[in-house]
């Protein structure tokens, strides 16, 4: 992938449209929003922190439809990281057993800063979930967690706040112990809640099956 001349990009930017960063002279990047799917495609978890770029529903979703598509032409995603460009958009994405975690940010922004972010994520997860194999059913059974990461990990307005894997676990399982979970309620949008619902359902009839 080409290199891009980044300040150029965001002093246009910024000419264009001076709330673009939240202050002026940031170098580091916004993420524009932090997403989990199931090989199907289904939502998991999805924060969107750019909501000019993803102003209503059907757009997410059209947007983790993209995601999808593309994170399925590049090969290996358990063993390395996946960049690409799409629209408007940078994205990392990696893969593990049935899931899919995707950061994304604006097209002017650094890969290798955002992989950061996604190894953080993706290895904290490990971390906090004692090396259970990191796949839909465990993240569903454990998803205080997942949502608890994504807080520690980026800000309401994409922040980046931690890249590293063992602080962030540590602060993750701290808040695990002083969090009721009662606030961790409006996280859950009705289509990730139905989700989550569905799919433990389905797992315990399986189980039952068997």
């Amino acid at each position: 992938m080409a290199r891009r001349n980044y300040q150029v990009e965001r002093n246009k930017l910024e000419e264009k449209d001076p709330t673009w960063l939240m202050q002026k002279g940031q170098i580091q990047p916004l993420v524009s929003s932090l997403v989990v799917l199931n090989v199907e495609g289904e939502r998991i978890l999805a924060r969107y922190t750019a909501k000019e770029l993803f102003p209503t529903f059907d757009v997410e979703k059209k947007f983790e439809a993209d995601l999808l598509k593309k994170s399925q032409t590049i090969p290996d995603l358990e063993e390395n990281t996946g960049v690409f460009e799409h629209g408007q958009h940078i994205v990392v994405c990696r893969a593990s057993e049935d899931l899919l975690f995707f950061v994304t940010s604006r097209i002017y922004e650094n890969e290798v800063i955002l992989s950061e972010v996604l190894t953080c994520w993706v290895d904290s997860l490990v971390k906090v979930l004692k090396n259970l194999p990191l796949n839909e059913l465990n993240l569903l059974q454990h998803y205080e967690v997942l949502l608890l990461l994504v807080d520690e990990l980026v800000d309401q307005e994409g922040v980046i706040m931690e890249t590293d894997a063992n602080e962030l676990s540590s602060r993750t399982e701290f808040a695990m112990y002083s969090t009721d979970p009662r606030d961790l309620i409006p996280e859950l949008t009705e289509q990730g809640f139905s989700h989550a619902l569905q799919t433990a359902k389905q797992h315990l009839a399986r189980t039952i099956l068997k």
